[in-house]
């Protein structure tokens, strides 16, 4: 596997379908036992499922999305992406 790809194209699939509010893809980039945790103190979803539920509830109350990604720093089996982000939530 070519981590420094898989990190690029993930950063690609979340810069399109963030915006487009595009659920399955997003989710594909995330395995089946995956700890999915947006904001600290809260809770955790678990799993694909829990990816969907979580970028299903958040899309139903955000508009005017639009997003930035870095390019991934790969170090071993890790990578770490920079982004921003701005929208407007609940109106």
């Amino acid at each position: 596997m070519d981590l420094a790809a898989t990190a690029r194209r993930w950063a690609e699939v979340w810069t399109s379908g963030w915006p487009a509010k595009d659920v399955e893809a997003m989710a594909a980039f995330y395995a089946p036992d995956a700890t999915y945790l947006s904001v600290p103190f809260r809770e955790p979803d678990r799993g694909v499922e829990g990816v969907r539920s979580y970028l299903t509830r958040e899309f139903g109350v955000e508009t005017d999305i639009e997003c930035w990604f870095r390019s991934p720093v790969v170090d071993g089996q890790r990578a770490a992406i920079e982004w921003w982000a701005s929208w407007v939530e609940g109106g």
